[in-house]
């Protein structure tokens, strides 16, 4: 009955962008990844500047080991959110799987000097640096330790100073709750991607 509605919906309007993202969702509740593909790639044609529909298709690329396709999404995520760290993030993965390391290892580095406290892109310059045998590996790994350590205090500090994170929610009324459905489920699998080390577990090679 969804199907028929939306596509009937479509023959109306088709370039309607939240018609055929709709559709799109359907068909991947399915499993019909292929149909799902054809239609947020209209709607992304139709209004390129849904980042859910970029996020999917970003994601879609990365699973499909096409990691050079990704990047164009990502890259046009991360011009729309130019202070959001995840994009470039993504994007430096994404150089990485497709074996330029040194591209990838650049952008990284370029992240780190924007976002010098991010201890998740430290930890890739590390992992690069060493598998490229870099003379300054060793300085990156310092510079990890130390971020660490801080990150950690400030943890410590941070508990011993404001209530818990779970005490917080069981005083505020009508906590809100993580959204469900198909906008969760990407958001959820692009966390697991931003990881190296769950990427390679996550996809095939």
């Amino acid at each position: 009955m969804k199907h028929c509605r939306y596509t009937q919906a479509n023959s109306i309007a088709q370039t309607d962008p939240s018609i055929l993202v709709k559709l799109g969702e359907l068909y991947e509740k399915e499993g019909d990844r292929q149909a799902a593909f054809h239609f947020y790639s209209d709607s992304f044609r139709y209004y390129p500047s849904d980042l859910n529909v970029i996020q999917w298709l970003g994601a879609y690329y990365i699973e499909a080991n096409i990691s050079e396709k990704a990047i164009h999404y990502f890259e046009k995520a991360s011009l729309i959110q130019p202070n959001e760290i995840r994009w470039q993030l993504m994007i430096a993965g994404c150089l990485r799987r497709c074996g330029n390391y040194t591209m990838a290892l650049q952008k990284y580095k370029d992240i780190h000097s924007r976002f010098p406290d991010d201890i998740q892109c430290m930890q890739h310059i590390v992992r690069l640096a060493n598998d490229l045998g870099l003379p300054d590996a060793e300085t990156y790994a310092n510079t990890l330790k130390k971020m660490e350590k801080t990150k950690y205090f400030k943890y410590k500090d941070s508990q011993r100073f404001s209530p818990s994170k779970r005490e917080s929610a069981e005083k505020t009324p009508n906590a809100r709750r993580p959204s469900t459905g198909s906008r969760k489920m990407i958001v959820d699998k692009l966390d697991l991607l931003e990881n190296d080390s769950l990427l390679d577990s996550f996809l095939p090679e």
